[in-house]
């Protein structure tokens, strides 16, 4: 009896009680688009062209779905603070936090990971650049998401153009995890059970 109600509490601790603690992940997508910036020396591109009252640039929110869309609103012309531009350059990837936007006393952040796949497109002036990649939704409050992306820009040889862009998030539950915990301490407590002298 007592190396039953230790496999039960093995699977308590393993599942219910870390699974209590867990925050909710961020659910839904974002899209961004408007003025961007190209530096073809540095080979990176910014969002927005920069103005005295925000220098960091804007950025217009196009759309919302999801549950992401309760917390923040579509808007022409918002601060989307730009942490770090995003390099087109394939031997010099960009990696860490890319940008940020605050509405509504909220703070979401984009961290992209190392490695995005960047193509060149056709077309004139030196044509557009699509860049599509992984990365992670941070949001006080919330577990930091996983997430994809995709970046388009267009006419790549002019310094100033435009952009459209995707972020989608794409949940892993911390709780799967915690239920392998689980699973593989119930299984070796039976190992220890049927171990015991006098078991088969």
């Amino acid at each position: 009896m007592t190396t039953i109600r230790t496999m039960f509490l093995v699977l308590l601790l393993g599942l219910g009680m870390p699974a209590a603690a867990v925050a909710a992940m961020i659910g839904g997508d974002i899209s961004l688009d408007g003025p961007v910036r190209v530096n073809r020396v540095a080979q990176t591109i910014t969002f927005g062209l920069g103005t005295p009252d925000s220098p960091l640039g804007r950025s217009d929110v196009g759309a919302l779905n999801g549950p992401i869309a309760a917390l923040f609103d579509t808007c022409d012309d918002c601060v989307v603070r730009n942490a770090n531009p995003i390099s087109y350059n394939p031997a010099a990837p960009t990696a860490g936090l890319w940008w940020s936007l605050t509405q509504n006393g909220q703070t979401l952040q984009f961290i992209v990971d190392s490695g995005p796949v960047v193509s060149f497109l056709p077309g004139t002036n030196g044509g557009g650049i699509s860049i599509v990649g992984t990365g992670i939704f941070r949001l006080a409050g919330f577990e930091d998401t996983r997430a994809v992306f995709a970046l388009t820009t267009q006419m790549i040889n002019l310094a100033s153009t435009t952009f459209s862009s995707s972020f989608v998030s794409v949940p892993t539950p911390a709780s799967l995890a915690l239920m392998g915990v689980g699973l593989l301490g119930l299984g070796a407590a039976l190992r220890r059970r049927n171990a015991m002298p006098g078991r088969a």
